[in-house]
């Protein structure tokens, strides 16, 4: 497949005054135009209005006369763009609807990323704090999670539990409610989401007869809700007796402390004290489920506190690694790498190989292969994940020459390639128009499975 790049766009009240008899005109679409044979400086910046480009002014001088256009299925992760294939004088022209009335500058980076190369740029920027699931964002009207659970029979036991707790067990008996991990789980997320305290119901559940064993993700959700009531004495509690069983907690244990009433620092402080004195396998999923919510905000510094009063693990930084590359920050990625070195906490293959990836993702080829060459001298071998990056990105900037020599190699040294690789060059040999040494790949990739 050629490459396509931007080459201008249409307005919606443009196209109607063009071509009234599209349904485009009813649509309320703009289109955003991509070519396969223009050749444009990328500047996003001059993408603020319609270019000159030749392809684009053909377009337009067309478009009066086109039947309405063949729409297909929604493009990638933005279901409000489509894209519409128009041939003209043996010139492919991609257009893409989008349900804005002018496309905002940010939407036609996202195009140009997603058309004229083959990464997509992460939409989050250092410094800026991105939100954790639901918890990060304005109080709203809870939307039910679990299908199959009635949400008038859900919003008519939180308004039991919201009222008066002394006779809560009484009106959750008359009720005969028959129990599952589905509607357990949607109560504790609408009473998590509202800030009442479940604890109450959680003893009647565990109560009530019906021989009910909450699964890992409910127990989870109800420690969210102790730490959302600052209740730690309780949390102590009930993790000693789940540690004891060997169960793991994850990030939503500790959601709540991206929108804590108090201190930040005070809340963790109080969490590094409860599961140090619980222990067991609640303390370590506990410590590092917190750093990665820690990340996900870009609390970076408090992820740092956290490790300062507990431990410095490779499993902890890589965490952080991940988190600096996802916003771009890849200066901050090697320097948590230099880092580790320096509290004795030895970088592996895998460490690097997060910023690799990244590098490779977001076109930084130099600094990846430079990369590469530190990572030589200082020992760390790559692995089969390390191989996979390279080739994918060979793959994708169509030097496919070069990812095949690179295959030739690995299969050298007896490492057996995974189903992303066999993958990558299918897409690659697709990309460059080898359609039939795609279906050889295949072929061979069904033989290595089998």
């Amino acid at each position: 497949m050629c490459r396509m790049v931007p080459i201008g766009f249409v307005p919606k009240r443009l196209i109607s005054t063009l071509n009234p008899s599209s349904n485009l005109a009813a649509c309320q679409h703009s289109l955003l135009i991509f070519s396969s044979e223009s050749v444009v400086n990328p500047n996003l910046s001059s993408l603020s209005a319609p270019n000159s480009d030749p392809n684009y002014r053909h377009f337009l001088s067309k478009l009066p006369f086109l039947s309405p256009f063949d729409v297909k299925r929604p493009v990638g992760l933005f279901s409000t763009l489509y894209p519409v294939i128009y041939k003209a004088s043996g010139t492919r022209i991609l257009a893409v609807l989008s349900r804005s009335s002018f496309p905002h500058p940010r939407s036609i980076r996202f195009c140009f990323h997603l058309f004229s190369s083959y990464s997509r740029t992460s939409s989050k920027r250092p410094g800026v704090p991105n939100t954790f699931g639901r918890s990060g964002m304005t109080e709203r009207k809870p939307r039910l999670h679990n299908v199959g659970v009635d949400p008038n029979k859900v919003l008519e036991i939180v308004e039991m539990i919201r009222g008066d707790a002394s006779d809560l067990e009484s009106k959750l008996n008359q009720i005969n409610l028959r129990l599952s991990h589905a509607l357990v789980a949607e109560i504790l997320h609408v009473l998590n989401d509202r800030g009442i305290s479940a604890l109450c119901f959680f003893n009647w559940v565990l109560n009530s007869g019906q021989h009910f064993r909450p699964t890992a993700g409910i127990y989870n959700q109800i420690v969210n809700n102790l730490g959302r009531s600052d209740d730690f004495e309780t949390m102590f509690q009930m993790l000693c007796g789940l540690s004891s069983k060997g169960h793991c907690l994850n990030e939503k244990a500790f959601s709540f402390l991206t929108r804590s009433s108090i201190s930040l620092k005070d809340s963790i402080s109080k969490i590094i004290e409860t599961l140090n004195g619980v222990g067991g396998s609640c303390r370590g999923s506990g410590i590092y489920s917190v750093i990665k919510v820690l990340c996900a905000i870009n609390a970076f510094h408090l992820a740092i506190f956290v490790m300062e009063e507990t431990a410095r693990k490779t499993s902890y930084y890589h965490v952080l690694i991940a988190a600096k590359c996802r916003n771009g920050d890849f200066q901050g990625a090697q320097d948590l790498l230099d880092e580790m070195r320096t509290f004795g906490c030895n970088p592996s293959t895998k460490s690097y190989n997060y910023l690799l990836g990244s590098l490779f993702k977001n076109k930084r080829v130099v600094e990846a292969c430079e990369l590469l060459k530190t990572m030589e001298e200082l020992g760390y071998l790559p692995d089969t994940v390390t191989f996979d990056m390279v080739i994918i990105h060979a793959c994708k900037a169509n030097r496919m020459d070069f990812a095949v020599e690179f295959l030739n190699q690995i299969l050298s040294e007896g490492i057996k390639p995974r189903m992303a690789m066999h993958a990558a060059f299918i897409k690659g040999y697709f990309w460059s128009g080898r359609v039939e040494d795609a279906y050889k790949e295949g072929g061979r990739s069904r033989q290595g499975s089998s």
